[in-house]
């Protein structure tokens, strides 16, 4: 993280994301802050490298004795998470001729389907 964050300035970005090699003000200013973050974030991680390496082996061991047990899902509560957002979002929309902004529900339209079925 600390390579990143000395490595991603602005100065290259500028030239792998820009048509003219320049960036504005407020590009400048956000990029100079996830500098600052990248490289705070892996001076911390470096520093506390033993800590983090016990607390992530903590919790994986803690998740092998206790595994996780799933309940059977309840089926309305599935068709109500479905069922809302899409009347919702029927309801949104100006008119039936707009209802191409939803072409990214078919698929999950289909899944939900095919898993009713079976």
């Amino acid at each position: 993280m600390i390579v990143v964050g000395a490595l991603a300035n602005e100065f290259t970005l500028a030239v792998a994301f820009s048509d003219d090699g320049s960036l504005d003000r407020s590009s400048i200013v956000i990029i100079r802050w996830l500098e600052v973050i990248f490289v705070v974030s892996g001076t911390v991680a470096l520093l506390m490298r033993d800590r983090l390496t016990q607390t992530v082996t903590n919790l994986i061991a803690f998740r092998l004795q206790h595994p996780i047990t799933h309940a059977p899902i309840d089926g309305r509560v599935l068709v109500l998470s479905l069922v809302i957002p899409w009347t919702i979002n029927l309801l949104v929309v100006e008119n039936v001729y707009h209802l191409e902004r939803f072409w990214w529900l078919w698929p999950l339209q289909v899944i939900f389907l095919v898993n009713s079925i079976s």
